[in-house]
Protein backbone atom coordinates (compact mmCIF):
# COMPACT_ATOMS: atom_id res chain seq x y z
CA UNK A 1 0.00 0.00 0.00
CA UNK A 2 2.87 2.23 0.74
CA UNK A 3 4.72 1.78 -2.18
CA UNK A 4 1.41 2.32 -4.50
CA UNK A 5 1.16 5.52 -2.45
CA UNK A 6 4.69 6.88 -3.51
CA UNK A 7 3.82 5.54 -7.12
CA UNK A 8 0.63 8.16 -7.31
CA UNK A 9 2.96 10.69 -5.83
CA UNK A 10 4.97 10.57 -8.07
CA UNK A 11 2.89 10.26 -11.20
CA UNK A 12 1.02 13.47 -9.99
CA UNK A 13 4.43 15.10 -9.18
CA UNK A 14 5.39 14.15 -12.55
CA UNK A 15 2.40 15.93 -14.39
CA UNK A 16 3.64 19.11 -13.60
CA UNK A 17 6.25 19.96 -16.21
CA UNK A 18 3.57 18.64 -18.87
CA UNK A 19 0.86 20.95 -17.20
CA UNK A 20 4.05 23.41 -17.78
CA UNK A 21 4.68 22.51 -21.07
CA UNK A 22 0.53 23.05 -22.12
CA UNK A 23 0.53 26.39 -20.46
CA UNK A 24 3.37 27.40 -22.33
CA UNK A 25 1.99 26.53 -25.72
CA UNK A 26 -1.56 27.80 -24.58
CA UNK A 27 0.52 31.49 -24.46
CA UNK A 28 1.92 31.22 -27.41
CA UNK A 29 -0.16 29.93 -29.74
CA UNK A 30 -3.27 31.84 -28.34
CA UNK A 31 -3.36 33.62 -31.90
CA UNK A 32 -4.88 30.47 -33.14
CA UNK A 33 -6.28 28.68 -29.97
CA UNK A 34 -8.54 31.28 -28.92
CA UNK A 35 -10.62 31.72 -32.11
CA UNK A 36 -11.02 27.43 -32.50
CA UNK A 37 -12.24 27.57 -28.40
CA UNK A 38 -14.79 30.06 -29.38
CA UNK A 39 -15.89 28.29 -31.95
CA UNK A 40 -15.82 24.65 -30.56
CA UNK A 41 -18.16 26.71 -27.77
CA UNK A 42 -20.40 27.96 -30.36
CA UNK A 43 -20.65 24.33 -32.44
CA UNK A 44 -21.83 23.36 -28.70
CA UNK A 45 -24.34 26.07 -28.64
CA UNK A 46 -25.63 25.57 -32.10
CA UNK A 47 -25.56 21.92 -32.26
CA UNK A 48 -28.99 21.06 -30.86
CA UNK A 49 -31.06 23.36 -33.13
CA UNK A 50 -28.11 22.17 -35.78
CA UNK A 51 -29.94 18.57 -35.01
CA UNK A 52 -33.28 19.43 -34.21
CA UNK A 53 -33.79 20.20 -37.99
CA UNK A 54 -31.98 17.78 -39.32
CA UNK A 55 -34.13 15.26 -37.34
CA UNK A 56 -37.14 17.23 -39.58
CA UNK A 57 -35.12 16.08 -42.62
CA UNK A 58 -34.40 19.23 -43.80
CA UNK A 59 -30.22 18.05 -44.40
CA UNK A 60 -26.96 19.04 -42.90
CA UNK A 61 -26.50 21.78 -44.92
CA UNK A 62 -29.71 23.38 -44.95
CA UNK A 63 -29.98 23.26 -41.11
CA UNK A 64 -26.30 24.92 -40.97
CA UNK A 65 -27.13 26.96 -43.19
CA UNK A 66 -30.61 27.94 -41.56
CA UNK A 67 -29.14 27.94 -37.69
CA UNK A 68 -25.79 30.10 -38.68
CA UNK A 69 -27.97 32.76 -40.28
CA UNK A 70 -30.62 32.83 -37.72
CA UNK A 71 -27.76 33.46 -35.17
CA UNK A 72 -26.28 36.44 -37.64
CA UNK A 73 -29.25 37.89 -38.07
CA UNK A 74 -29.67 38.03 -34.55
CA UNK A 75 -26.44 39.46 -33.00
CA UNK A 76 -26.59 41.93 -36.38
CA UNK A 77 -29.62 42.97 -35.17
CA UNK A 78 -28.39 43.12 -31.58
CA UNK A 79 -25.61 45.51 -33.31
CA UNK A 80 -27.54 47.85 -34.72
CA UNK A 81 -30.07 48.58 -31.93
CA UNK A 82 -27.24 49.44 -29.84
CA UNK A 83 -24.80 51.16 -32.23
CA UNK A 84 -28.25 53.44 -33.19
CA UNK A 85 -29.02 53.78 -28.91
CA UNK A 86 -25.75 55.03 -28.01
CA UNK A 87 -25.84 57.54 -31.17
CA UNK A 88 -28.78 58.82 -29.50
CA UNK A 89 -27.30 58.84 -25.65
CA UNK A 90 -24.20 60.99 -27.23
CA UNK A 91 -26.31 63.16 -29.09
CA UNK A 92 -28.08 64.20 -25.58
CA UNK A 93 -24.99 64.07 -23.60
CA UNK A 94 -24.93 68.04 -23.78
CA UNK A 95 -28.34 68.80 -22.42
CA UNK A 96 -27.14 66.73 -19.69
CA UNK A 97 -23.60 69.09 -19.45
CA UNK A 98 -25.79 71.71 -16.98
CA UNK A 99 -27.39 69.21 -14.91
CA UNK A 100 -23.82 67.55 -13.80
CA UNK A 101 -22.42 70.84 -13.85
CA UNK A 102 -25.37 72.22 -10.84
CA UNK A 103 -24.99 69.02 -9.15
CA UNK A 104 -21.54 69.36 -9.04
CA UNK A 105 -21.28 72.71 -8.39
CA UNK A 106 -24.07 72.00 -5.66
CA UNK A 107 -21.28 68.97 -3.62
CA UNK A 108 -18.70 71.57 -4.29
CA UNK A 109 -20.26 74.46 -2.96
CA UNK A 110 -21.39 71.80 0.31
CA UNK A 111 -17.89 70.43 0.69
CA UNK A 112 -16.37 74.20 1.00
CA UNK A 113 -19.00 75.18 3.44
CA UNK A 114 -18.55 72.39 5.46
CA UNK A 115 -14.43 72.80 5.58
CA UNK A 116 -15.09 76.93 6.24
CA UNK A 117 -17.75 75.93 9.04
CA UNK A 118 -14.60 73.33 10.32
CA UNK A 119 -11.90 76.11 10.27
CA UNK A 120 -14.33 78.31 11.71
CA UNK A 121 -14.81 75.83 14.78
CA UNK A 122 -10.91 75.45 14.77
CA UNK A 123 -10.57 79.11 15.33
CA UNK A 124 -13.05 79.90 18.01
CA UNK A 125 -11.38 77.25 20.02
CA UNK A 126 -8.19 78.57 20.01
CA UNK A 127 -9.47 81.66 21.02
CA UNK A 128 -10.97 80.64 23.87
CA UNK A 129 -7.99 78.58 25.24
CA UNK A 130 -5.99 80.49 27.62
CA UNK A 131 -2.26 80.93 27.29
CA UNK A 132 -0.50 79.84 30.35
CA UNK A 133 2.96 80.26 29.63
CA UNK A 134 4.67 83.59 29.44
CA UNK A 135 6.93 82.09 26.63
CA UNK A 136 3.55 82.40 24.75
CA UNK A 137 2.79 85.64 25.58
CA UNK A 138 6.02 86.78 24.56
CA UNK A 139 6.17 84.86 21.41
CA UNK A 140 3.17 86.56 20.21
CA UNK A 141 3.80 89.91 20.83
CA UNK A 142 6.91 89.63 18.59
CA UNK A 143 6.22 91.26 15.35
CA UNK A 144 8.07 90.11 12.13
CA UNK A 145 8.74 92.67 9.43
CA UNK A 146 9.92 92.35 6.00
CA UNK A 147 13.82 92.79 4.99
CA UNK A 148 14.37 95.55 3.16
CA UNK A 149 16.98 95.47 0.66
CA UNK A 150 20.58 96.56 1.39
CA UNK A 151 21.98 99.43 0.23
CA UNK A 152 24.95 99.21 -2.82
CA UNK A 153 28.00 101.86 -2.53
CA UNK A 154 27.70 104.41 -5.01
CA UNK A 155 29.64 103.82 -8.64
CA UNK A 156 28.53 99.47 -7.58
CA UNK A 157 26.46 98.13 -10.50
CA UNK A 158 23.57 95.52 -9.35
CA UNK A 159 23.89 91.97 -10.05
CA UNK A 160 22.72 90.58 -12.76
CA UNK A 161 19.48 88.15 -12.28
CA UNK A 162 20.24 85.04 -13.38
CA UNK A 163 18.13 84.17 -16.79
CA UNK A 164 15.96 81.08 -16.48
CA UNK A 165 16.78 78.05 -18.26
CA UNK A 166 15.43 77.48 -20.98
CA UNK A 167 11.86 74.97 -21.61
CA UNK A 168 13.47 72.21 -23.32
CA UNK A 169 10.14 70.82 -25.20
CA UNK A 170 9.54 67.11 -26.18
CA UNK A 171 10.09 66.49 -30.08
CA UNK A 172 5.85 65.36 -30.02
CA UNK A 173 5.42 63.23 -33.53
CA UNK A 174 3.79 64.84 -36.33
CA UNK A 175 -0.02 63.94 -36.51
CA UNK A 176 -0.63 61.91 -39.80
CA UNK A 177 -4.33 61.18 -40.64
CA UNK A 178 -3.08 58.37 -43.35
CA UNK A 179 -1.26 56.29 -40.26
CA UNK A 180 -4.92 57.08 -38.38
CA UNK A 181 -6.39 55.25 -40.83
CA UNK A 182 -3.51 52.66 -41.26
CA UNK A 183 -3.66 51.88 -38.07
CA UNK A 184 -8.05 51.96 -37.41
CA UNK A 185 -8.21 49.50 -40.92
CA UNK A 186 -5.60 47.53 -39.63
CA UNK A 187 -7.42 46.86 -36.06
CA UNK A 188 -10.73 46.67 -38.16
CA UNK A 189 -9.53 43.96 -40.86
CA UNK A 190 -7.57 42.18 -38.11
CA UNK A 191 -11.14 41.36 -35.79
CA UNK A 192 -12.78 40.70 -39.59
CA UNK A 193 -10.09 38.16 -39.97
CA UNK A 194 -11.19 36.56 -36.37
CA UNK A 195 -14.46 36.42 -36.72
CA UNK A 196 -13.91 34.88 -40.49
CA UNK A 197 -12.09 32.06 -38.91
CA UNK A 198 -14.54 31.90 -35.94
CA UNK A 199 -17.03 31.13 -38.29
CA UNK A 200 -15.39 28.90 -40.95
CA UNK A 201 -14.33 26.58 -38.10
CA UNK A 202 -18.09 26.57 -36.81
CA UNK A 203 -19.35 25.71 -39.83
CA UNK A 204 -16.81 23.01 -40.17
CA UNK A 205 -17.14 21.69 -36.56
CA UNK A 206 -20.99 21.40 -37.41
CA UNK A 207 -20.69 19.73 -40.94
CA UNK A 208 -18.45 17.39 -39.82
CA UNK A 209 -19.20 17.03 -35.96
CA UNK A 210 -20.06 13.24 -36.04
CA UNK A 211 -16.47 12.75 -37.84
CA UNK A 212 -14.60 14.38 -35.49
CA UNK A 213 -15.66 11.95 -32.61
CA UNK A 214 -15.43 8.80 -34.82
CA UNK A 215 -11.91 10.55 -34.80
CA UNK A 216 -11.25 10.90 -31.86
CA UNK A 217 -12.63 8.16 -30.50
CA UNK A 218 -9.95 5.80 -33.24
CA UNK A 219 -7.44 7.70 -31.81
CA UNK A 220 -8.01 6.74 -28.58
CA UNK A 221 -8.15 3.04 -29.32
CA UNK A 222 -10.24 0.28 -28.70
CA UNK A 223 -9.32 -0.32 -25.08
CA UNK A 224 -10.82 3.02 -23.91
CA UNK A 225 -13.78 3.41 -26.29
CA UNK A 226 -16.46 3.38 -23.34
CA UNK A 227 -14.58 5.68 -21.10
CA UNK A 228 -13.49 8.58 -24.05
CA UNK A 229 -17.56 8.08 -25.47
CA UNK A 230 -18.62 8.80 -22.19
CA UNK A 231 -16.17 11.94 -21.36
CA UNK A 232 -16.72 13.55 -24.36
CA UNK A 233 -20.77 13.00 -23.94
CA UNK A 234 -20.37 14.17 -20.68
CA UNK A 235 -18.70 17.58 -21.81
CA UNK A 236 -21.05 18.27 -25.03
CA UNK A 237 -23.59 17.62 -22.30
CA UNK A 238 -22.61 20.09 -19.39
CA UNK A 239 -21.29 22.62 -21.62
CA UNK A 240 -24.00 22.64 -23.65
CA UNK A 241 -26.45 22.88 -20.79
CA UNK A 242 -24.43 26.03 -19.21
CA UNK A 243 -24.43 27.34 -22.52
CA UNK A 244 -28.09 27.28 -22.52
CA UNK A 245 -29.14 28.05 -19.34
CA UNK A 246 -26.76 31.06 -18.99
CA UNK A 247 -28.35 32.48 -22.35
CA UNK A 248 -31.75 32.08 -20.54
CA UNK A 249 -30.80 33.92 -17.82
CA UNK A 250 -29.05 36.67 -19.29
CA UNK A 251 -31.86 37.26 -20.81
CA UNK A 252 -34.20 37.39 -18.50
CA UNK A 253 -31.57 39.54 -16.31
CA UNK A 254 -31.91 42.19 -19.18
CA UNK A 255 -35.54 42.00 -19.40
CA UNK A 256 -35.70 42.74 -15.64
CA UNK A 257 -33.37 45.14 -15.85
CA UNK A 258 -35.28 47.45 -18.34
CA UNK A 259 -38.77 46.86 -16.91
CA UNK A 260 -37.01 48.73 -13.52
CA UNK A 261 -35.69 50.82 -15.44
CA UNK A 262 -39.16 51.84 -16.95
CA UNK A 263 -41.32 51.56 -13.38
CA UNK A 264 -38.39 53.96 -11.74
CA UNK A 265 -39.05 56.40 -15.07
CA UNK A 266 -42.69 56.43 -14.39
CA UNK A 267 -42.26 56.77 -10.48
CA UNK A 268 -40.24 59.92 -10.85
CA UNK A 269 -41.81 62.74 -11.54
CA UNK A 270 -39.40 64.55 -13.62
CA UNK A 271 -39.93 61.98 -16.87
CA UNK A 272 -39.16 58.47 -17.75
CA UNK A 273 -35.91 56.82 -18.25
CA UNK A 274 -34.65 57.30 -21.82
CA UNK A 275 -33.01 54.45 -24.01
CA UNK A 276 -34.39 51.38 -22.31
CA UNK A 277 -33.93 49.17 -25.06
CA UNK A 278 -30.21 49.94 -24.97
CA UNK A 279 -29.46 49.31 -21.21
CA UNK A 280 -31.53 46.39 -21.25
CA UNK A 281 -29.55 44.78 -24.20
CA UNK A 282 -26.12 45.83 -22.45
CA UNK A 283 -26.95 44.43 -19.04
CA UNK A 284 -28.16 41.18 -21.12
CA UNK A 285 -24.65 40.99 -23.51
CA UNK A 286 -22.38 41.73 -20.19
CA UNK A 287 -23.47 39.53 -18.40
CA UNK A 288 -22.00 37.14 -20.27
CA UNK A 289 -18.54 38.28 -18.58
CA UNK A 290 -17.89 36.90 -15.31
CA UNK A 291 -17.81 38.99 -12.54
CA UNK A 292 -17.04 42.53 -14.09
CA UNK A 293 -19.57 42.86 -17.05
CA UNK A 294 -22.93 43.14 -14.88
CA UNK A 295 -21.16 46.71 -13.39
CA UNK A 296 -19.78 47.57 -16.47
CA UNK A 297 -23.54 47.89 -18.09
CA UNK A 298 -24.76 49.76 -14.78
CA UNK A 299 -22.25 52.51 -15.36
CA UNK A 300 -23.66 54.20 -18.27
CA UNK A 301 -27.35 54.28 -16.80
CA UNK A 302 -26.06 55.32 -13.29
CA UNK A 303 -24.08 57.84 -14.73
CA UNK A 304 -27.40 58.51 -16.84
CA UNK A 305 -29.63 59.03 -14.06
CA UNK A 306 -27.32 61.70 -12.27
CA UNK A 307 -27.33 63.67 -15.46
CA UNK A 308 -30.53 63.37 -16.43
CA UNK A 309 -32.83 63.73 -12.81
CA UNK A 310 -32.21 66.58 -10.11
CA UNK A 311 -33.54 63.73 -7.51
CA UNK A 312 -31.08 61.88 -6.09
CA UNK A 313 -33.70 59.05 -5.21
CA UNK A 314 -33.48 58.26 -8.88
CA UNK A 315 -29.80 57.24 -8.70
CA UNK A 316 -30.31 55.46 -5.09
CA UNK A 317 -33.46 53.15 -7.03
CA UNK A 318 -30.71 52.56 -10.29
CA UNK A 319 -28.36 51.47 -7.99
CA UNK A 320 -30.30 49.20 -5.65
CA UNK A 321 -32.11 48.01 -9.00
CA UNK A 322 -28.57 46.30 -10.48
CA UNK A 323 -27.59 45.11 -6.79
CA UNK A 324 -30.80 43.23 -6.11
CA UNK A 325 -31.36 41.96 -9.25
CA UNK A 326 -27.42 40.63 -9.35
CA UNK A 327 -27.58 39.26 -5.37
CA UNK A 328 -30.68 37.55 -6.42
CA UNK A 329 -29.20 35.81 -10.06
CA UNK A 330 -25.42 34.73 -8.27
CA UNK A 331 -27.04 33.78 -5.36
CA UNK A 332 -30.07 32.02 -5.64
CA UNK A 333 -30.59 31.74 -9.55
CA UNK A 334 -27.36 30.35 -11.11
CA UNK A 335 -26.12 28.27 -8.05
CA UNK A 336 -29.54 26.69 -8.45
CA UNK A 337 -29.10 26.11 -12.16
CA UNK A 338 -25.74 25.70 -12.67
CA UNK A 339 -24.97 23.67 -9.67
CA UNK A 340 -25.70 20.06 -11.16
CA UNK A 341 -24.88 21.30 -14.64
CA UNK A 342 -21.05 22.59 -14.65
CA UNK A 343 -20.42 20.01 -11.26
CA UNK A 344 -17.50 22.30 -10.05
CA UNK A 345 -17.37 24.65 -7.28
CA UNK A 346 -17.56 28.82 -6.32
CA UNK A 347 -13.95 28.80 -5.74
CA UNK A 348 -13.20 26.97 -8.88
CA UNK A 349 -15.26 29.03 -10.86
CA UNK A 350 -13.45 32.35 -9.68
CA UNK A 351 -9.99 30.59 -9.91
CA UNK A 352 -10.88 29.72 -13.43
CA UNK A 353 -11.44 33.37 -14.21
CA UNK A 354 -8.52 34.59 -12.82
CA UNK A 355 -6.18 31.77 -14.51
CA UNK A 356 -8.00 32.13 -18.25
CA UNK A 357 -7.96 36.14 -17.75
CA UNK A 358 -4.42 35.83 -16.97
CA UNK A 359 -3.39 33.94 -19.66
CA UNK A 360 -6.06 34.61 -22.75
CA UNK A 361 -7.34 38.24 -21.83
CA UNK A 362 -10.38 39.38 -21.48
CA UNK A 363 -11.29 36.21 -24.07
CA UNK A 364 -10.14 33.91 -21.22
CA UNK A 365 -12.61 35.43 -18.94
CA UNK A 366 -15.47 34.75 -21.69
CA UNK A 367 -14.22 30.92 -22.06
CA UNK A 368 -12.93 30.33 -18.46
CA UNK A 369 -16.22 28.31 -16.75
CA UNK A 370 -16.35 26.21 -20.61
CA UNK A 371 -12.79 25.25 -20.35
CA UNK A 372 -12.93 24.85 -16.55
CA UNK A 373 -15.79 21.92 -17.41
CA UNK A 374 -13.65 20.41 -19.66
CA UNK A 375 -10.68 20.13 -16.86
CA UNK A 376 -13.09 18.70 -14.37
CA UNK A 377 -14.25 16.43 -16.76
CA UNK A 378 -10.79 15.22 -18.10
CA UNK A 379 -10.42 14.14 -14.07
CA UNK A 380 -13.15 12.67 -14.27
CA UNK A 381 -12.42 10.17 -16.56
CA UNK A 382 -8.50 10.10 -17.13
CA UNK A 383 -7.08 8.14 -13.62
CA UNK A 384 -3.71 10.93 -14.01
CA UNK A 385 -5.49 14.26 -13.91
CA UNK A 386 -7.79 13.36 -11.81
CA UNK A 387 -6.19 16.34 -9.27
CA UNK A 388 -8.12 17.94 -11.41
CA UNK A 389 -11.34 17.28 -10.38
CA UNK A 390 -10.67 16.87 -6.72
CA UNK A 391 -9.39 20.18 -7.29
CA UNK A 392 -12.02 21.97 -9.30
CA UNK A 393 -15.15 20.09 -9.31
CA UNK A 394 -17.64 19.51 -6.34
CA UNK A 395 -17.82 16.06 -6.29
CA UNK A 396 -15.37 15.52 -3.25
CA UNK A 397 -17.11 17.97 -0.95
CA UNK A 398 -20.72 15.97 -1.51
CA UNK A 399 -18.34 12.93 -0.74
CA UNK A 400 -17.39 14.50 2.60
CA UNK A 401 -20.83 15.57 3.45
CA UNK A 402 -22.36 11.95 2.94
CA UNK A 403 -19.61 10.37 5.09
CA UNK A 404 -19.96 12.82 7.82
CA UNK A 405 -23.92 12.05 7.50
Amino acid sequence: MAQTAKRGIRAKIGLLPTLFLVGVILYVARDVLIPLAVAILLAFLLTPGVAWLERRRLGRFLSIVFVVGAVLTMLGTITWVVEHQLVQVVAQLPDYRDNIQDKLRRIRGAAQGNIVKAAADVDAALRITPSTSPATRASASVTFTPATPVPQPPGTAAPASTPDPPVVRGSSESWSLSRVIDQYSSQVLRRLATMGLILVFVIIILANRKDLRDRILRLVGEARLQVTTQALDDVATRITHYLLIQSAINAVYGICVGIGLWIIGVCSPEGRFPNLLLWALLAMLFRFVPYLGPWIAAALPLVLSMALFSSAGVLVSTLSLYVGLELVTSNVLEPWLYGATTGMSAVAVLASAVFWTWLWGPVGLLLSTPLAVCLVVLGKYVPQFECLSVLLGDEASKATVNESG
